[in-house]
C-alpha cells in the first residue's frame, strides 16, 4: 500500500498539505502532515478523485485531466488528450517533488510550437494564462488551475524559456502528465489518503511584487544553491551527465557556466517554445 506512511499516523487524519514558497518573497515551501492547513490557502479547497489502478500501478498522486486549450484571444483546443481508450483521457500526477511542468512529447511539442513563447522575451507582455482542466467527480464535474505566464515562462537577462519539458516514459509505462512547482507553487495541495483524492485551492502567498520575475545578476554563472532548492543535482554533475538539454529552463537560469548557456547581453537564446490551455464551463479556483 503506497500509502504505508499516512496510515501511521496514529489518531490523526490520514493527509498532508503541501505549500510551495514564492520565490520572489520572503516565505518558506512546507509540508504539514494529519491536517489541512487551512491558512496556508486563499480560497475553498477543491477535491479531485484518485482512481486505485493509477496509483496501484504507478505510485504516484494521480488525478484525471479532460482538457488544455491555448486561452489566447481565440480559445485553440489542442489534442492532448484525446485517446479514447483511456477515460479520463489524460493521467496527472501531482509531484511535490517536481519544479517543471511535463507531459508526453507529442502534447508538449503541439503546445509549444502553438503559442511559440519569443526567445528575447518580445511578446511577453502579450501571452495568455494557462488553463487545465481536471476531473472533480464522476459525473462530469471539473477543476479548472489556471497559471499566468509568470509562472510558466522562466525570465532572466538570458532571455525568455518556457518551464515546460517532454517526459518519455518506457512503453511499459502509459504516457502521463507532471504537475510539479510550476502548478504549485500558486495551488496548495492538499492529499487525502482515506478518501483516495487530492484537493486544490489557491495558495495564500506573502505580499511583494509577483508580477516580475527578477533578472539574474549575471548572464554567466552557476548557483548550486538553486539547483539544490529544485531537487536536483549540482551544475557540474549535470553538465557532466549530459543532463543540460533535458533540464534546459532550469539551466539556463542555474547553470549557464557549465552547461555553455553563457551569452552576451542582447544575443537570443534558443527556447523551446510556450503554451496555455484553457477548460471552459468549469470550476475555477480563483479569488
Amino acid at each position: 500500500n503506497n500509502f504505508n506512511f499516512l496510515a501511521r499516523l496514529k489518531g490523526l487524519p490520514q493527509v498532508f498539505t503541501a505549500f510551495v514558497a514564492d520565490p520572489k518573497v520572503d516565505e518558506a515551501t512546507a509540508l504539514s502532515f494529519g491536517a489541512v492547513r487551512h491558512e496556508w490557502m486563499a480560497s475553498p479547497v477543491q477535491w479531485a478523485p484518485i482512481q486505485r489502478d493509477w496509483h496501484d500501478v504507478q505510485g504516484y498522486w494521480m488525478v484525471g485531466m479532460t482538457k488544455a486549450v491555448v486561452h489566447g484571444t481565440t480559445p485553440v483546443a489542442l489534442a492532448v488528450c484525446d485517446d479514447a481508450t483511456s477515460i479520463p483521457r489524460c493521467k496527472v500526477a501531482v509531484d511535490t517533488g517536481s519544479s517543471l511542468l511535463m507531459g508526453p512529447r507529442e502534447g508538449i511539442e503541439l503546445i509549444c510550437s502553438t503559442l511559440a513563447v519569443a526567445n528575447d522575451c518580445s511578446n511577453f507582455d502579450a501571452l495568455p494564462s494557462l488553463e487545465f482542466e481536471i476531473v472533480s467527480d464522476d459525473s462530469g464535474g471539473t477543476i479548472s488551475l489556471v497559471l499566468e505566464k509568470e509562472l510558466y515562462v522562466e525570465r532572466n537577462d538570458n532571455g525568455c524559456a518556457v518551464r515546460l519539458h517532454p517526459l518519455d516514459v518506457p512503453a511499459s509505462v502509459p504516457p502521463m502528465w507532471v504537475f510539479g512547482h510550476v502548478v504549485l507553487q500558486k495551488y496548495a495541495t492538499v492529499y487525502d489518503a482515506e478518501h483516495r483524492r487530492i484537493g486544490f485551492a489557491l495558495a495564500k502567498h506573502k505580499a511583494g511584487d509577483s508580477s516580475v520575475i527578477p533578472f539574474a545578476a549575471t548572464s554567466c554563472s552557476d548557483d548550486d544553491a538553486g539547483m539544490k532548492a529544485n531537487n536536483l543535482p549540482g551544475c557540474v554533475e549535470l553538465a557532466s551527465e549530459s543532463l543540460c538539454s533535458q533540464f534546459e529552463p532550469v539551466a539556463r537560469r542555474f547553470c549557464q557556466r557549465s552547461c555553455g548557456f553563457c551569452v552576451r547581453k542582447g544575443v537570443k537564446v534558443a527556447t523551446n517554445g510556450g503554451f496555455s490551455l484553457h477548460a471552459p464551463s468549469s470550476r475555477s479556483i480563483e479569488p
